[in-house]
């Protein structure tokens, strides 16, 4: 098609159309709504699907080895070389949520290729799941739809493994309240734009890049209003691609979940406003950080961790990480284990943990496993009265020469540790 997009209500009930060649001033044809988005994903489905002379259920997964694209068309525009008389050829489906014919999906399985048509607007009121685990889509038009009253965007592209290209150019996002898990799986994905994104209502982001492993751009994460949300775990857990992230106007004060937020972005070297976040709702900050393994330094000294209650793996397979910034806000005192948090951390030499106030972890396995190059621990905030498991808790620091600790407080044996008694330093 060569309609790049559609501009709706420059006067009332006109349009206007842009093409490669002119732009054309229309009347507005009627606008018909889609079925929701798990019905469209059924239909679909089934509309691909081998579907046996028995009438037994059709085979689904025809759909991930033949379909490629998917396009969404209106107002009477087709692609070039099909007319609307070739196009009804076509095997169909109804996808109007009143049934009336009135939106229809057609399948050309000589190009792989869905087409959805209307004679007027389409129009939707839940598009979740709508694409989810049509693993063989490459490509997905859709900007030509009016998503203004849909409120979720739940898993609506989740498991697209192939997706390369989603034109999103137009989605109206005004009301959306969740991204969850939408483009969870997009492992084929390497660049997505949201810059006409409105993301004030959202409240989840939870899992919303999540093991998008080819990840290498989000356009538009730096005009993104984050007031409302109060969910970020796994937001880019497993963006193994991803080299910069521009977080500087991310507003987090109402964030209570940022475990493994990071987690698995294995070539991340720069996290723009990390500095700033405002942490004092938050709660879980596990594995928030784990596998960053091209950070070479993180500045938490904003960081206010009052109410956080698990950190168990947050800096895990940092392995470049040589500095880690930590301020008097850092407070762990609702904390029950400190599991593997440096685990890993190969490249720390020195690390002031003074501020860490241990009186409720009963947890410290693995606490410093394999911080080899670590020569010096600040742990004279520690409390250990109530640790019952510390396997593991030095094992690898070969190079670890002194541990600053307060006398009364530190109950640990060195001999239990695995190690010598002069290593401690104990303070009063």
């Amino acid at each position: 098609s060569k309609v790049k997009r559609v501009l709706k209500g420059l006067i009332d009930d006109y349009y206007a159309r842009v093409t490669d060649e002119d732009i054309e001033i229309l009347k507005n044809l009627n606008e018909s709504t889609l079925v929701d988005g798990n019905t469209f994903n059924t239909k679909i489905k089934t509309l691909v699907g081998d579907e046996g002379t028995d009438g037994a259920a059709p085979n689904w997964s025809t759909i991930n080895t033949t379909v490629k694209r998917i396009i969404f068309l209106q107002d009477s525009v087709l692609p070039d070389g099909i007319t609307k008389g070739e196009l009804e050829e076509l095997k169909s489906t109804d996808l109007s949520e009143k049934s009336d014919g009135s939106i229809k999906g057609y399948y050309d399985d000589k190009t792989g290729t869905i087409y959805v048509y209307s004679d007027g607007y389409i129009s939707c009121v839940a598009i979740g799941s709508m694409f989810r685990n049509f693993q063989g889509v490459e490509e997905i038009e859709l900007n030509l739809i009016d998503t203004s009253n849909v409120t979720s965007m739940l898993g609506m592209f989740f498991g697209c493994t192939n997706l390369k290209a989603i034109d999103l150019y137009g989605i109206s996002t005004s009301n959306i309240i969740s991204m969850e898990a939408t483009f969870t799986d997009c492992k084929s994905l390497t660049e997505v734009n949201l810059n006409s994104f409105d993301t004030s209502k959202i409240k989840t982001m939870h899992w919303m890049f999540n093991r998008c492993t080819n990840l290498k751009t989000v356009k538009g994460l730096e005009n993104f209003d984050t007031s409302n949300v109060t969910m970020m775990d796994s937001m880019f857990n497993g963006c193994s691609s991803l080299i910069e992230l521009d977080l500087r106007n991310f507003d987090t004060s109402q964030v209570t979940n940022m475990g493994a937020m990071f987690g698995g972005c294995t070539n991340l070297k720069t996290i723009k406003g990390l500095e700033n976040f405002n942490t004092s709702k938050v709660e879980y900050m596990n594995s928030m950080f784990g596998g960053c393994s091209s950070l070479t330094e993180l500045d938490l000294n904003n960081f206010d961790t009052l109410k956080v209650t698990n950190i168990a793996g947050m800096f895990k397979g940092c392995s470049n990480l040589k500095t880690i910034k930590f301020g008097e806000k850092f407070n762990i005192s609702e904390v029950t284990s400190l599991n593997e948090v440096f685990c890993d951390c190969i490249s720390l030499e020195f690390l002031n943990l003074s501020m860490f106030d241990t009186s409720k972890v009963e947890n410290m396995h693995s606490t410093f496993w394999n911080c080899p190059n670590l020569t010096e621990l600040d742990l004279t905030g520690f409390n250990t009265q109530s640790v019952t498991n510390y396997n593991g808790m030095f094992a690898g620091c070969r190079s670890l020469k002194t541990v600053k600790v307060t006398t009364g407080k530190w109950t640990l044996e060195a001999s239990s540790l695995g190690l010598k008694d002069e290593i401690f330093e104990y303070v009063d």
